[in-house]
């Protein structure tokens, strides 16, 4: 959800489907209506992020299938920026970041079996890989500065292979792709985003599979987390909700901007705000 085109009302970007056709649709609450759809043939959307790529004062939408193809709409315009080759494995989720701080947006994408950077030299080149490093089934990632230092880390989210496995391992990551460090979380996890905060180093929020989801071994309600983004240590814990969390749907904003954050989240069974 972004303002696209400036009018202090925010549209909605959608990955939607004409029965197996999907497509992308710009839709607007204010009017009821499509402000802008593109043509179909394109991928169910895995994950969907905003960012003005083209620097012309307008949102673009970075896209990641789950053909794991990244594709970058500039909407305002009604083009594409950029649309990267089909990468090896399944797209998992994609993230826009200036890493090496030089003014422009690297793209960040995770697929089930790599983890991708592509950068550009400026906004009217191609965008180009940087990197690349090897992943076992990735399931998550979060690009983000936690520790105060000024530079981003990219956390990368893994299962085990056995469903009945109940933990996942975070492995993080510098701009460059060089391993940081690796933690275990006695959970299994679809959800991570940073806990607001006004100090330097910040927590992970993280949603929990519980034991009435996808695995009859997995035990415990689902849950939400905070820990601690060095060493994954626990800090607190919701009780349990019914249900199990959709992807990409945990968020932490100040909705009545009282200075204290709320919690909104989905699941199979309900959407729920925290008060």
């Amino acid at each position: 959800m972004a303002d696209i085109d400036n009018d202090s009302i925010d549209e909605i970007f959608l990955s939607s489907a004409n029965t197996y056709d999907p497509f992308f649709t710009i839709y607007d609450f204010a009017t009821a209506a499509s402000e802008w759809t593109s043509p179909a043939g394109y991928a169910s959307a895995a994950s969907v992020t905003h960012a003005d790529f083209s620097g012309d004062g307008h949102t673009d939408f970075l896209t990641f299938g789950t053909d794991g193809r990244a594709t970058i709409f500039n909407v305002y315009q009604s083009n594409i920026i950029w649309q990267s080759t089909q990468l090896s494995g399944s797209g998992v989720a994609a993230a826009a970041a200036d890493l090496d701080h030089d003014g422009l947006l690297e793209v960040i994408a995770l697929t089930s079996n790599y983890l991708y950077v592509y950068g550009r030299t400026s906004t009217s080149n191609p965008f180009l890989e940087r990197a690349n490093i090897p992943v076992i089934n990735a399931t998550g990632l979060l690009v983000a500065d936690t520790d105060g230092d000024g530079q981003h880390e990219i956390f990368v989210l893994s299962s085990d292979s056995y469903s009945y496995a109940n933990e996942s391992t975070l492995r993080v990551y510098n701009g460059s792709l060089a391993p940081l460090r690796t933690a275990t979380i006695a959970a299994r996890v679809n959800n991570m985003v940073v806990e607001p905060s006004t100090t330097p180093r910040k927590n992970l929020l993280i949603s929990t599979v519980g034991n009435d989801s996808y695995s009859y071994y997995a035990t415990g309600a689902s849950e939400i987390w905070a820990i601690d983004a060095v060493t994954g240590a626990g800090v607190w814990r919701s009780p349990g909700f019914p249900g199990t969390f959709s992807r990409q749907s945990l968020n932490a904003v100040d909705g009545n901007l009282d200075g204290q954050y709320e919690l909104s989240f989905g699941t199979n069974v309900g959407a729920f705000i925290t008060r």
